[in-house]
C-alpha cells in the first residue's frame, strides 16, 4: 500500500510540473469535452469520479489479470466500450486486443498478461482520450501540445495497470477516482 501513497505523489508532482509548462508555453492539456460538463457540478462529479473511472477499469484494467468470469467480462466490455466510443477503429483495436488476450488467457495457463500486450493496453487508454478532445484543437496546436495533451492519460495507464498487476482492482478504481476527484475540484477553482 505505501508503494500506491507514492505512485500517487509521484503523479501528483508530474501533473503539477505539467502545469507550469502549460502556463510557461500556452500548452493546455486539460481543455476537453469534459470541461464543457463543468457546468453542471452534480453530472461532473457523478461522471468524471464515479460512473469513468468504474467503466474505465473494467474496460482497460480488469482483463489485465485472468479471472473467474474472464470471458464473459470480455464480452461486456466489448460491447459497453463500442457504445462508450462509437468510433469503429477503436472498437475494432479494442476487439482485437480482447481477442488476443482472451486466446492467450484460454491456451497458456498464466495468470497475467505479458508486457506487449500490457502496453497495448495502456496505449489503446491513452488514444480512447481523444475522443474527449476537440479535434480542431488537435489539429490547430502543434505536435508539442498534442503530446502534453496525452501525457497524463499515459502515465495514469501506466500507473493503474501496475496497481492493477501487483495490488488488486479495487484498489485500480479507488485511485482513479481519486486521480479525476482532483481535477474535478481543480475545475471548480478555475470557475
Amino acid at each position: 500500500m505505501k508503494k500506491i501513497y507514492i505512485l500517487f505523489t509521484i503523479h501528483i508532482i508530474f501533473i503539477i510540473l505539467l502545469t507550469i509548462l502549460e502556463e510557461k508555453f500556452g500548452i493546455n492539456y486539460t481543455e476537453s469535452k469534459v470541461s464543457e460538463m463543468a457546468q453542471n457540478p452534480k453530472e461532473l462529479f457523478f461522471f468524471a469520479v464515479i460512473f469513468a473511472p468504474i467503466i474505465e477499469e473494467f474496460l482497460f484494467r480488469y482483463t489485465l489479470k485472468r479471472s473467474k468470469y474472464y470471458n464473459v467480462i470480455i464480452l461486456v466490455n466489448v460491447f459497453l466500450f463500442y457504445l462508450i466510443s462509437q468510433n469503429y477503429v477503436f472498437s475494432i483495436i479494442y476487439i482485437i486486443l480482447n481477442l488476443i488476450t482472451s486466446i492467450y488467457f484460454n491456451n497458456i495457463r498464466r495468470h497475467s498478461l505479458p508486457l506487449y500486450l500490457i502496453i497495448l493496453n495502456i496505449l489503446l487508454f491513452t488514444v480512447i482520450h481523444t475522443l474527449n478532445v476537440d479535434f480542431n484543437l488537435l489539429i490547430d496546436q502543434s505536435k508539442l501540445k498534442t503530446i502534453f495533451q496525452f501525457l497524463p492519460q499515459l502515465l495514469l495507464g501506466i500507473i493503474l495497470s501496475f496497481i492493477r498487476l501487483k495490488q488488486n482492482f479495487k484498489i485500480a478504481i479507488a485511485y482513479h477516482c481519486a486521480y479525476n476527484l482532483i481535477f474535478v475540484l481543480l475545475s471548480f477553482t478555475e470557475n
